[in-house]
């Protein structure tokens, strides 16, 4: 949630290295968590 915060509220000084990163990093892994939820 801080993370959305910050993209919402300031996204004047997001640094976008950071945030390609957590997409690259977390995004499959939550994908996959999602899709476990969603078939069971």
């Amino acid at each position: 949630m801080q993370f959305r915060n910050k993209i919402t509220h300031e996204y004047d000084v997001v640094d976008d290295v950071i945030t390609w990163a957590v997409v690259v990093n977390h995004l499959p892994t939550l994908k996959e968590e999602v899709k476990v939820l969603l078939e069971s």
